[in-house]
């Protein structure tokens, strides 16, 4: 039977929003502003491969993205910076926590065993005409 990603994806929304970093979590790619001028954060899937085969059946690499984003001209600017850094910091912490976000996953390939390893990437993405400062976090999951 395929791996259902769904209980996945929903527990790790789940520890996000229990984090009490963000103001709202989302599934799917964002493709209009979001109704708060706060930081939240997206899921959204990057890749799914094949890595090995046993007799039972394959193992996979599912990685999935954490976008956490919070509009660009909030002011102080250092206080944005720092605020996106924290939030990043402590949400990968918790997800490192969780180890295996249940379901069928086995762990979180946290060092890459598996060619991806867990970490963090900032930018600035335009959303619907707005900018945002982001940090986007990579989840290795081996399943």
């Amino acid at each position: 039977m395929a791996y259902n990603p769904t209980a996945t994806v929903k527990a790790l929304q789940s520890h996000i929003a229990a984090s009490g970093e963000v103001d709202d979590v989302t599934i799917g790619e964002p493709k209009s502003p979001p109704s708060a001028a706060s930081l939240v954060a997206s899921i959204f899937f990057r890749s799914r491969l094949v890595v090995r085969t046993t007799l039972n059946g394959t193992i996979e690499r599912l990685v999935l993205t954490v976008m956490l984003y919070y509009p660009m001209l909030a002011n102080p600017q250092e206080e944005l910076e720092l605020k996106l850094a924290l939030a990043a910091s402590n949400i990968t912490e918790d997800i490192i926590e969780e180890y295996d976000l249940g379901a069928n996953v086995r762990n979180i390939d946290v060092g890459g065993q598996e060619g991806v390893a867990l970490g963090m990437v900032w930018g600035y993405l335009d959303i619907g005409g707005k900018m945002y400062r982001h940090c986007d976090i990579t989840v290795p999951l081996i399943v």
